[in-house]
């Protein structure tokens, strides 16, 4: 049971600050990752600021464990949730080949008189193969190294999401695990396979469950992306993996799908329910498409609001769009929308659905057949569900 932060205003020693990542005269390719730990001894809250050239880009408040800390200041108040970490993206920083990053610790309010200022400076390098890319995102570089995979994946440094598979996963991309994901592993043997099956995958980000619906043994994958950054990346992947019977398409899942295409054994839709304006249409125009389908998305639940905060829902309206009668509630986009990292929808909102009526507009539609798995109703960026679902 972790120790409650009981402050000790009489403990003198002087606050601590460490940054693990990045270390001296690390190379980084457009992001930067940061990890640390900061405590002061008398448990006060603090934050961590990082600066470059007296910018402030970001400030960190410690919240995750590091008992390695807890074990080497066991008699120290604040251990327990010290550590910080973070990914500084290519918006965020300037545009130099050399930096110098520097972790202020701040302590707030009067818990902070008479403390020690505390200040820890790391300069990295960008390296050689990263493109420069200025405020107008124009690329005005020649690689001039021998061919490298790095240097494709270097083109969109700090945009990726994905951990490439092996024998790639040493070429840093982004950290996530989507090509060993286990929520498509799971609908692929729910779904009984696709071997020798012509697939539909609407939102392929950057190619990581295209490759596993590949190594299924699907026949034929088209994968419809709106976001051209991300198709870009998945001809990046494409070319590094090797998908030779997928396509990339590039342009609007709905439109697509409203335009009758070929019948499909079956489709895939992860993580792009939650993103449309039209959820019941595109979840209609999903079920003509094939007989067989995967969702895995984010719903409205009142007690686990979108993004953790009621706020954000901005409008509720009844609509049968698609012929099932459902409730919309519209989520409006952050700030951080505009910036290249970002994959969201194609608007600058989204219409989010229960889960109830998610489920009734699936079986509206003829799909009856339903197993759901993935349940995480405490999801940080609102409650979220997968199921497949079959015509009987």
């Amino acid at each position: 049971m972790p120790r409650l932060p009981v402050l000790r205003w009489f403990d003198s020693r002087q606050p601590l600050l460490t940054v693990d990542q990045p270390t001296p005269d690390q190379q980084f390719a457009g992001w930067i990752d940061v990890r640390g730990w900061a405590v002061v001894p008398s448990g006060a809250p603090l934050v961590v600021r990082i600066s470059v050239d007296d910018q402030v880009i970001r400030d960190l408040r410690p919240n995750t464990p590091r008992p390695d800390v807890v074990a080497a200041y066991p008699d120290m108040a604040g251990t327990d949730r010290c550590g910080f970490e973070t990914r500084l993206t290519r918006d965020e920083l300037p545009d130099r080949d050399r930096l110098t990053l520097t972790f202020a610790l701040v302590v707030d309010g009067r818990a902070g008189r008479g403390l020690q200022s505390l200040v820890r400076a790391v300069t990295v390098q960008r390296h050689a193969s990263a493109i420069p890319l200025g405020e107008t995102g124009k690329v005005d570089h020649y690689v001039t190294g021998a061919p490298d995979p790095r240097h494709l994946v270097d083109i969109f440094a700090g945009e990726w999401s994905s951990r490439l598979p092996p024998p790639l996963d040493a070429v840093p991309a982004g950290p996530l695990p989507i090509f060993e994901d286990p929520r498509v592993a799971w609908a692929i043997a729910a779904l009984g396979g696709v071997s020798g099956k012509q697939v539909l995958e609407i939102g392929p980000l950057e190619a990581g469950h295209t490759w596993m619906l590949e190594q299924a043994g699907a026949a034929r994958v088209v994968a419809v992306e709106a976001n051209a950054r991300a198709l870009l990346r998945c001809l990046i992947v494409k070319e590094l993996v090797g998908l030779p019977r997928s396509s990339f398409l590039l342009g609007d899942a709905l439109a697509y799908l409203e335009a009758s295409p070929p019948a499909f054994d079956a489709a895939f839709a992860v993580g792009v329910l939650y993103h449309m304006t039209r959820p019941g249409a595109f979840l209609r125009a999903l079920t003509a498409a094939a007989p067989r389908i995967f969702v895995w998305t984010c719903y409205y639940d009142p007690q686990h609001p979108p993004l953790g905060s009621a706020d954000t829902v901005t409008d509720v309206s009844p609509s049968d769009d698609g012929g099932c009668p459902h409730t919309l509630y519209r989520v409006d986009y952050a700030s951080h929308a505009a910036g290249r990292v970002f994959c969201g929808g194609t608007s600058a909102h989204a219409n989010w659905m229960t889960r109830d009526d998610i489920l009734a507009c699936v079986r509206h539609a003829g799909l009856t057949e339903i197993e759901i798995a993935f349940e995480q109703p405490q999801n940080d960026y609102g409650a979220s569900f997968g199921f497949v679902a079959r015509r009987p």
